[in-house]
């Protein structure tokens, strides 16, 4: 099985380590539409992710149906044993806290794996996680027709286990903590990702005065206008007076296009502005239909399903036809002219005259139909300004999220295998006596 023993550990089939248990199989006649006394939660495939268990979407059936052992006990670990996509299928999660959720159990197209008292069950839950249980996962499902595990699959798979249970332990220990600290940086970046956007809609229809305060109608004058309350400084425009768009393409075949930077729709993450990707024309001259932009250039993609993507360019490059390149005006900067093409109402605008229209993407006369509110440019400055501040304190917690991801997958290969061992966490007569 490719698996490889150090001083102090053993191999261990996953039957020496607990019993699987198959999921709940149930009939229609068994669903209840609510929670109460007499029904168990069904948890399936789609409550397990990232290694975790979630409670959307959960379907309940009267207690009859539920055997005893086939309820949830702490520590227990849903294992997704059969689905349409093969990528899900071995995926788990440990059920750590029922709370005051009641009585649970897991779904026929799942299984539960009840870790054996003498091993420890956070050690146990990592190893479903591991790189040779991955291995050996796919080596099963490769000589399958269909997207199956058995439980007896699942009780063949061989794990390296320290002798030491303390040991065990503290190895589990170590990745919790990191675990720990991804969940809350994860939080973080999601809270950042609120207050951005819930500030930058208030920058966009009330902005900031010389002073650096959001206006407020108790402090500052607004006038009404076509997009509602707006303060007496800005002025409605059509989105054509804030940018123009490039005309004419380029042939990638040509010199020097051929090597410079692209962007396609798929390049961009939707909704943050942020580019996950770049390749060079010679690369993608799949893409038919390229279009030259310049630095300080918005990058729009105008197809459906991607009609909340758009990047801030700060190079100089060609886009695919997908995409409109739009350059700033006299009255405008190209931070505020990203802020409007991100913001919630341009997304409404776009998804509605997309689908009013009939066809999968913008064009250029219904993009020039959009109303904009808009400051003169000082104060667009200060908007982007503040929203520079704000993208970069949510990229230095995305980098240390990457980071902690990346020592994550290290301290797994290492301590998974005991080729880094964590005995000096130990006492020697604690690890010696067990």
């Amino acid at each position: 099985m490719g698996v490889t023993t150090v001083e102090g550990w053993t191999k261990k089939s996953f039957r020496e380590l607990g019993a699987c248990i198959r999921g709940v199989s149930y009939r229609p006649e068994d669903l209840r539409p609510f929670p109460g006394k007499d029904a168990v939660t069904i948890l399936r495939a789609n409550n397990i992710r990232d290694g975790q268990l979630n409670y959307d979407s959960l379907q309940f059936v009267v207690e009859s149906a539920v055997g005893i052992h086939q309820r949830m006990s702490e520590w227990d670990i849903a294992i997704c044993m059969s689905n349409g996509n093969p990528r899900l299928v071995g995926k788990s999660g440990q059920f750590t806290d029922p709370g005051d959720r009641g009585s649970c159990a897991v779904g026929a197209f799942c299984a539960l794996f009840r870790p054996h008292p003498r091993y420890h069950p956070g050690f146990v839950r990592y190893l479903f996680v591991s790189d040779q249980y991955q291995r050996q996962l796919d080596g099963i499902l490769a000589g399958s027709a269909i997207n199956n595990l058995r439980g007896s699959d699942v009780a063949a798979l061989i794990a390296c286990v320290p002798a030491s249970r303390r040991e065990q332990a503290t190895i589990a220990e170590v990745l919790s903590a990191v675990d720990l600290a991804i969940e809350q940086t994860e939080a973080l970046i999601a809270k950042q990702q609120r207050i951005k956007t819930g500030l930058i809609e208030d920058l966009l229809t009330r902005g900031i005065d010389e002073q650096g305060n959001l206006r407020s109608e108790e402090n500052h004058r607004f006038k009404d206008s076509p997009l509602g309350r707006i303060p007496v400084e800005w002025q409605i425009n059509g989105l054509f007076d804030l940018v123009s768009i490039a005309e004419g393409q380029k042939d990638p075949r040509e010199e020097p296009y051929c090597d410079w930077p692209l962007v396609a729709p798929d390049c961009v993450e939707s909704g943050t502005g942020r580019l996950l990707r770049l390749a060079t024309a010679r690369e993608q001259q799949a893409i038919s239909g390229k279009y030259e932009f310049a630095p300080g250039n918005v990058l729009y993609s105008k197809i459906r399903p991607h009609l909340r993507k758009a990047v801030l360019v700060d190079f100089a490059g060609l886009c695919s036809a997908d995409m409109y390149p739009m350059r700033p005006t006299s009255k405008s900067v190209s931070g505020f002219i990203f802020l409007t093409i991100l913001s919630k109402r341009f997304s409404r605008y776009a998804e509605s005259v997309s689908v009013r229209s009939g066809f999968p993407k913008i064009n250029r006369s219904e993009l020039g139909g959009f109303l904009a509110a808009a400051p003169l440019v000082p104060e667009q400055e200060r908007i982007s300004a503040i929203s520079d501040e704000l993208a970069i304190a949510s990229d230095i917690e995305m980098r240390n999220l990457s980071k902690l991801r990346s020592l994550k997958t290290a301290l797994m290969q290492d301590l998974l295998t005991g080729r880094v061992r964590v005995t000096p966490l130990l006492n020697d007569t604690e690890v010696m006596g067990e």
